[in-house]
């Protein structure tokens, strides 16, 4: 379902935004974590509206 896919998807991208920030933001990387953020938000957006609209 595509639901599971993307709560999966968003399990995963929180724990790999979580161990990045676990580590400190380089310089190198913030622009890499901005964009994990911005993707784990928008699908958090996503699966809300889908789990309300059930």
């Amino acid at each position: 379902m595509l639901k599971d896919e993307i709560r999966n998807k968003i399990e995963l991208l929180s724990n790999e935004l979580n161990l990045k920030l676990k580590d400190g933001i380089k310089k190198e990387e913030y622009s890499k974590i901005l964009k994990l953020s911005q993707e784990l938000d928008r699908l958090i957006v996503i699966y809300t509206k889908k789990t309300f609209s059930a």
